[in-house]
């Protein structure tokens, strides 16, 4: 990897691959920097934005992660990515206590993509804790909701419980 970016540090495919190691790693930080490069170096690439906002919610820079998903979906020119970014949303909503706000978003994944488990399950949580919550049953949620996860290299998704990457 090293002699790839020594040679070709402005490559934004090469920064998103070595942060998808280095988050793999499990450091953060690096793959932070990492993705945040491959937006300036290629700042349509949506895919990019939604690896920088899946690393910054991972870092619990919940705002920060969110606004980089919404650019994120202004950029989006692929399927798979809006299912991520539909998915990823919705989670980082569920985390926040925004449940109403996650079945929008779960709502919009299915409508557009309809076998969506993973878009089911989170609006199942989302749906469970708002009325919970209606109710006086709920007071905080008891388990963190599913966000899917694959690698900016992969082609099929498998579910996990961080959020997605692409």
């Amino acid at each position: 990897m090293r002699p790839v970016l020594t040679d070709a540090p402005y490559n934004g495919s090469f920064l998103a691959l070595a942060g998808v190691i280095y988050e793999k790693a499990e450091n953060l930080p690096v793959a932070y920097h990492l993705f945040k490069s491959a937006t300036q170096v290629e700042p349509n690439e949506a895919n990019h934005w939604v690896n920088l906002g899946r690393v910054a919610e991972d870092m619990w820079h919940t705002q920060e992660a969110e606004r980089h998903y919404k650019v994120a979906l202004k950029k989006v020119n692929r399927d798979d990515t809006l299912r991520i970014l539909y998915g990823n949303l919705a989670a980082l909503c569920i985390d926040n206590a925004r449940y109403e706000e996650a079945e929008k978003w779960c709502e919009q994944a299915l409508t557009k993509f309809p076998d969506f488990r993973l878009g089911k399950s989170n609006l199942g949580f989302a749906q469970l804790c708002a009325s919970g919550i209606r109710d006086g049953r709920i007071t905080a949620m008891p388990w963190t909701p599913r966000h899917e996860q694959n690698s900016s290299m992969a082609t099929n998704p498998s579910g996990t419980a961080r959020p997605e990457s692409v």
